[in-house]
């Protein structure tokens, strides 16, 4: 969740995150782990949420969370997308 800064998305803030991600699947496979689930980021709720606009926040999330799903299909590994559920959760 803070890995967007909790600011609207920049190409800066996902080439990080790309490489952060790169940087921990390869430790992982250092250490013979043969398979990662990647998850993206969730979503802040439109209400409570007032770091930033939650809207603004929420686009960040969701860049991360292709950029997430970049990465594992890159590296050949499974992906939870975590977010989709919970933003139609909380527009309930």
């Amino acid at each position: 969740m803070n890995d967007g800064g909790y600011k609207a998305y920049a190409e800066a803030t996902g080439k990080i995150y790309v490489e952060n991600h790169q940087r921990i699947l390869v430790g992982f496979k250092e250490q013979g782990v043969r398979a990662v689930v990647l998850g993206s980021p969730g979503v802040v709720d439109s209400t409570t949420y007032k770091r930033t606009d939650p809207a603004i926040y929420n686009a960040t999330l969701a860049a991360l969370r292709a950029r997430a799903r970049e990465v594992a299909s890159a590296a050949g590994m499974p992906f939870a997308d975590v977010r989709q559920p919970m933003f139609d959760a909380k527009a309930v």
